[in-house]
């Protein structure tokens, strides 16, 4: 099955013209529970990787190694999500969940780096591929890396007609954080493209309010007393931030995700281009609201395999990293108070210029990936954190 976003409620562009030269598409990636193969696009699948190609590693430094921080397994992570997805579980059960969480000791050697997102251009319209390539792949590091507190992504371009043999067992890190956030879940996709329009943040001055302002009228008309996420004036003068501005979920492409801090001008260092964002990774893997998408049609997802039955995507339980539920699906990031801990950290305060490499290619200006922080967060009311993170382990 399709999934689709349903349209937005209201064409925006049509009451403020000022934002149609503004609006970008998206591809939305909408990623489920699955068996990628190397030869699908995925997130936290396996990737087509070159029998005598290195595997990338990272150096750190990791700042939990030295602040104390508990270094897992990526079995552990596995065991603890299967764990918890167990109803009335033995008193071994317990005690071998609560030993997940106990770690080992540093190894202090190169981390491997973990397999995020592999995206065929076959399958993700829009992908920015340079030359003759037609496959982007993003790893990272899952551990924490100054100055931002965030994972050390590497994103590679290759072509997939001229990967000879095949690298069947690739290593894994030894050292995962902790909680496992950074650990994706193997899933398949189903990306659709969106049309989305800039944070209030990006916008120019006088314009967010004026949009605010009539999405309080629009609101107090259409929606009083009929949707339970907007009850009151400050719900509905944030209705273009959450309803009709910028997608939630993993994509390609769009704007960023600034939410309740100022917007990074991402910058990069040898072109000086201001840079578009590349990926979006989001916590929140169905987006909540008008967002969530439906399953229409009788298609496949990217693997080819079927999408299953159900038609509505839109349950708490897909919704919540943190639900047990929900800790098959694609991430499992961290739980909201570590998430506003680490961004407050120095190095990760709101706004200001970051720079990193433009990932395609100086002059084409798609830069960095985009991480989000702090679980529903990211999307609620609360505002939660984003951050830029392309500019290590490029």
């Amino acid at each position: 099955m399709v999934r689709v976003t349903p349209p937005r409620p209201v064409d925006i562009a049509t009451v403020f013209p000022e934002l149609a030269p503004l609006a970008r598409q998206a591809v939305r990636l909408h990623p489920r529970p699955g068996a990628p193969g190397v030869r699908d696009s995925s997130v936290g699948g396996p990737l087509l990787w070159p029998a005598g190609e290195p595997w990338p590693v990272c150096a750190g430094p990791h700042p939990e190694e030295h602040d104390g921080g508990t270094a897992v397994s990526v079995a552990d992570v596995r065991l603890r999500r299967a764990l918890y997805g167990t109803t009335g579980r033995t008193a071994e059960q317990d005690a071998a969940l609560e030993a997940t969480f106990a770690g080992h000791p540093w190894s202090g050697r190169p981390n491997a780096m973990l397999p995020v997102a592999q995206l065929y251009a076959r399958d993700v319209p829009l992908l920015p591929c340079p030359g003759d390539a037609d496959v982007m792949q993003v790893l990272w590091c899952p551990l924490e890396h100054d100055p931002q507190w965030a994972p050390a992504p590497k994103v590679l371009w290759r072509s997939s007609a001229l990967v000879g043999e095949l690298l069947t067992a690739p290593p894994l890190p030894a050292e995962v954080a902790g909680h496992g956030e950074y650990l994706p879940e193997p899933c398949v996709l189903h990306p659709e493209v969106v049309t989305e329009y800039p944070a209030p943040l990006e916008l120019a001055d006088g314009l967010a309010e004026r949009i605010e302002g009539w999405c309080e009228g629009w609101c107090e008309r259409e929606l009083a007393g009929t949707d339970p996420l907007y009850r009151n004036i400050g719900e509905y003068r944030a209705y273009y931030r959450f309803e009709l501005a910028v997608a939630p979920g993993w994509k390609v492409g769009g704007w960023a995700p600034c939410a309740s801090m100022d917007p990074y001008t991402a910058y990069c260092e040898e072109c000086r281009a201001v840079m578009r964002p590349l990926l979006t990774i989001d916590p929140d893997v169905v987006g909540g609201g008008g967002w969530a998408p439906s399953r229409t049609g009788a298609s496949t997802s990217t693997s080819g395999q079927p999408s299953g039955a159900a038609t509505s995507c839109s349950s708490t339980a897909a919704r919540s990293p943190w639900n047990t539920r929900a800790s098959r699906w694609c991430n499992d990031f961290r739980p909201p108070a570590r998430g506003r801990a680490a961004a407050s950290r120095p190095g990760n305060s709101a706004g200001g210029v970051r720079r990193g490499r433009c990932q395609v290619g100086c002059g084409v200006r798609w830069g960095p990936v985009w991480c989000g922080t702090g679980g529903r967060g990211s999307r609620t009311r609360s505002g939660g954190r984003w951050r830029p993170v392309g500019r290590r382990g490029r």
